[in-house]
């Protein structure tokens, strides 16, 4: 008796894979249009998307790269030598003596294999403090798996004032994700703008001339 049960629930689940297997794009869209239906739950896609991440959120002085001891002078001489290219890349880890410097003949990076199966997003290694990171911390791109010469372009005509409706249509992407990017590099830019183009002492300034037709004036004005 058992047996028969156990041959019947076998034929039943094997039934159930062929309509599931034949039906299953319809299956698929039924399921998507009731997500759709439901109040969607945002979650943040990496640390800069999650609010809790940036309380207590300080600034951290950058060391001075002539104070530092290259790591190459540190190590041993028997090691191997570096083979991937690590010029503007630094350690993200405060706790590192290494930390912020992009220096290559001084910081201790060295490759450390890729992130993604189609090795187009590099792992990077301190030698010093032993962390690994991807090559996009810090970047609008990182915990993205979209390829960086699409979001460029989107921001780029996101810049440009492009309607953001034509920008959904063309990628494929919603309307969540593109402002998403957006916000990324805003705040990346401010980073930026607050890290290097601040208590600045400029020594030569251009000012550009303006030559336009103002209304009820016969000539052109110089401006």
């Amino acid at each position: 008796m058992n047996v028969d049960r156990l041959l019947l629930l076998c034929l039943t689940l094997y039934l159930l894979f062929l309509l599931y297997k034949q039906h299953r794009s319809q299956l698929r869209r039924l399921w998507q249009r009731s997500k759709d239906r439901l109040p969607r739950r945002w979650k943040p896609k990496s640390p800069h998307d999650c609010a809790g991440c940036h309380a207590g959120i300080s600034l951290v002085a950058l060391p001075d790269p002539n104070a530092v001891e290259p790591w190459s002078e540190r190590k041993s001489k028997r090691e191997r030598k570096k083979s991937v290219d690590t010029p503007g890349h630094a350690c993200p880890h405060p706790q590192c003596d290494y930390f912020g410097i992009t220096d290559p003949a001084v910081h201790a990076l060295v490759g450390y294999g890729w992130i993604d199966q189609a090795q187009t997003i590099r792992k990077l290694c301190c030698q010093a403090c032993r962390k690994t990171f991807s090559v996009r911390k810090g970047t609008p791109l990182y915990y993205l798996k979209t390829k960086p010469n699409q979001v460029e372009m989107v921001l780029w005509f996101l810049a440009e004032g492009l309607d953001r409706a034509v920008m959904i249509r063309f990628t494929g992407h919603t309307e969540a994700t593109l402002a998403r990017w957006l916000d990324r590099a805003g705040a990346h830019g401010q980073a930026w703008h607050h890290r290097y183009l601040r208590q600045l002492a400029p020594v030569v300034l251009q000012l550009d001339e303006l030559h336009t037709r103002v209304h009820s004036v016969a000539k052109t004005r110089w401006l």
